[in-house]
């Protein structure tokens, strides 16, 4: 199964950038197999695929990685282009990089046309008079700042109706309970599981940028005008 990435603009964050893909419940056996979502068991860059999936009301399953030598076979398949999680399987692909990801899933689960959601709810959307990508982002950092202050939307009354309106549709409510697939905050479970699995990578390689430029260093006070001019 070949590697996949969908391009996509620049490097924003997913949870900071408002698209407009409308997004639909899918017709039951729309897609061949579920979707397979490999990462750590917590929220991290993978939370807003799940959300995502979730409000299109599609199944998923997921691997979670919890040992370096899994996170090496895929690298070693050819899985995980630029050894990057989240990794999603999907329609015969293997594709990384959230927001190429989530650009993908929208644009699958949203073709023109009304739904149900439309129907229910009229007017209450950030995008188009259509659910959407951004009204699932927008919620989903509402809930994750309310976790740090219960009181944050006291003085917001309209992201407080839209709080509610966006949790009562049905697979966002659904979601929402206890038992889903979503991810509580991030624990030292979830912490130590990341840190087996990579390994502290991102140290390694400011140690090694450190080695290097003190090469580059150590060789430009070598160099005289002479020598800089030789070529």
């Amino acid at each position: 199964m070949a590697a996949a990435n969908v391009p996509v603009p620049g490097g924003v964050s997913p949870l900071a950038e408002m698209h407009s893909e409308p997004i639909r419940n899918p017709e039951p056996g729309v897609m061949a197999a579920k979707p397979k979502l490999y990462y750590f068991r917590g929220r991290g860059r993978m939370e807003p695929i799940r959300w995502l999936l979730a409000a299109a009301g599609v199944e998923f399953e997921e691997e979670f990685l919890e040992t370096r030598e899994r996170y090496e076979k895929l690298q070693k398949d050819g899985h995980l282009l630029f050894g990057q999680v989240p990794l999603v399987e999907i329609d015969g692909m293997m594709l990384t990089q959230t927001t190429a990801i989530l650009s993908y899933l929208a644009a699958k689960e949203g073709p023109e046309g009304e739904s149900q959601i439309l129907k229910d709810h009229g007017e209450d959307f950030l995008v188009g008079n259509k659910f959407s990508w951004a009204d699932i982002q927008l919620l989903e950092a509402v809930l994750m700042v309310e976790e740090l202050s219960a009181s944050v939307l006291s003085d917001f009354p309209l992201l407080k109706a839209f709080k509610t309106r966006i949790s009562n549709i049905p697979t966002i409510k659904k979601f929402l309970q206890a038992g889903s697939q979503r991810k509580p905050p991030p624990d030292s479970h979830y912490v130590e599981a990341v840190k087996t699995v990579l390994q502290f990578s991102w140290q390694r390689q400011s140690e090694q940028t450190i080695v290097s430029r003190s090469k580059v260093f150590e060789k430009s006070k070598t160099i005289t005008p002479s020598t800089a001019n030789a070529d």
